[in-house]
C-alpha cells in the first residue's frame, strides 16, 4: 500500500492551469516588460542625441573637423589678414585721419589766424616741418616737454635742440607713413579704392616682416657660425693640429662675409632675387624627332 499525499488547497482550476499550454500566456505575461525596456532604450537613445545636438549648436562644445584645400585655406587666411588689418588702432585712425584744414595753414602763415589748436592738435603733413604751422606745432611739443620734465624731475635734463632733432626725425617717419596710405593713380588712370589702398598696406607690411625675419635669421646663422669656429679653432691649438690654419682660413672668411653674407633657407625673400630656369641644350644628345 502507497500513502499519497494530497494539499488541502489544491484546487482543480490551478491544475488545470498548470497543465494547459503555455503558449498564450507567454505574451500576456512579459508584453509588459518589453514595452518598458524598449521605452527605456528610446528615452536613453534620445537624450543622447539631444545633449550631443546641444554642444554642437548651444555650446560648441564639439568642434567640428572640415578639411580645408590650398585655395580655401589662402582665402580664409586672406580674410583673416584683413580683418586684423581693419581692427580699431591708432595707427588706422591716423591713416584714415586727415590733415590740418588748408585754410587755417593759409591764415596763420600769410594772415592773421589763430594758428594750431593746443587741444587738437594737426599737422600739415603735406608740407616739411619747417612751415610755420607745423614749427609752431613742434614748439607747443617741446614746451610741454619741458614742462613734463621740471614737473616729474627727470634725471636727465635736455636742451630744446636735442628735443626738435629728435622730433623733426619723427615727423619725418610719420609724414613718409601718411604719404604711403594716400590712394595712388592705377594703370587706368584712376584713383584706387579704400579696400585697394588697405590691401596694398597690408602687402607692403608682410614683405618688410618677411625681410625683418630674413635679417634676424641671418645674424644667428652667423652668431653660430663664430661661436662654433671659435671653439674649434681653441680646441685645434690645445691639440696643435695640423688642419688648425685651414679652419683659421675658414674663420676669417666668415668673418669678412659677415651676417649679410649668410644664407636664408627659411625666407621666401632672397633680396629680390628671381630664379630664372632656362633651358640647356647639350650638343652630344642625340637629336629625335
Amino acid at each position: 500500500m502507497h500513502l499519497v499525499s494530497v494539499a488541502e488547497d489544491d484546487d482543480p482550476m490551478d491544475t488545470h492551469r498548470e497543465r494547459s499550454p503555455m503558449v498564450e500566456q507567454e505574451p500576456l505575461q512579459f508584453q509588459p516588460e518589453l514595452d518598458d525596456a524598449m521605452s527605456a532604450m528610446e528615452n536613453t537613445v534620445s537624450r543622447g542625441i539631444e545633449a550631443a545636438l546641444r554642444r554642437i549648436f548651444v555650446n560648441k562644445g564639439l568642434p567640428t573637423s572640415m578639411k580645408r584645400s590650398p585655395q580655401r585655406k589662402r582665402m580664409q587666411d586672406k580674410k583673416v589678414k584683413m580683418e586684423r588689418a581693419t581692427e580699431l588702432n591708432h595707427e588706422r585712425d591716423f591713416l584714415l585721419g586727415e590733415p590740418a584744414i588748408c585754410e587755417d595753414v593759409y591764415s596763420y602763415e600769410y594772415e592773421d589766424g589763430p594758428g594750431p589748436d593746443t587741444k587738437n592738435l594737426t599737422f600739415d603733413l603735406t608740407h616739411g616741418s619747417s612751415t610755420p604751422w607745423n614749427a609752431r606745432i613742434l614748439d607747443i611739443l617741446i614746451e610741454q616737454l619741458q614742462r613734463r620734465n621740471m614737473e616729474e624731475q627727470w634725471p636727465m635734463q635736455r636742451l630744446d635742440g636735442y628735443y626738435k632733432a629728435i622730433l623733426d626725425n619723427r615727423y619725418k617717419w610719420l609724414q613718409m607713413t601718411w604719404r604711403a596710405a594716400q590712394p595712388k593713380v592705377m594703370a587706368k588712370g584712376i584713383l584706387e579704392t579704400a579696400a585697394e589702398v588697405e590691401e596694398r598696406l597690408i602687402t607692403k607690411r608682410d614683405e618688410n616682416l618677411k625681410l625683418v625675419c630674413q635679417t634676424t635669421r641671418r645674424r644667428n646663422k652667423y652668431i653660430r657660425r663664430a661661436k662654433s669656429l671659435e671653439h674649434i679653432i681653441n680646441l685645434k691649438k690645445d691639440n696643435e693640429d695640423e688642419d688648425l690654419p685651414a679652419w683659421m682660413w675658414l674663420q676669417k672668411v666668415i668673418k669678412t662675409l659677415g651676417d649679410g653674407g649668410m644664407s636664408s633657407e627659411e625666407s621666401d625673400v632672397e633680396n629680390d632675387i628671381h630664379c630664372v630656369l632656362w633651358v640647356k641644350n647639350m650638343a652630344w644628345h642625340r637629336k629625335i624627332k
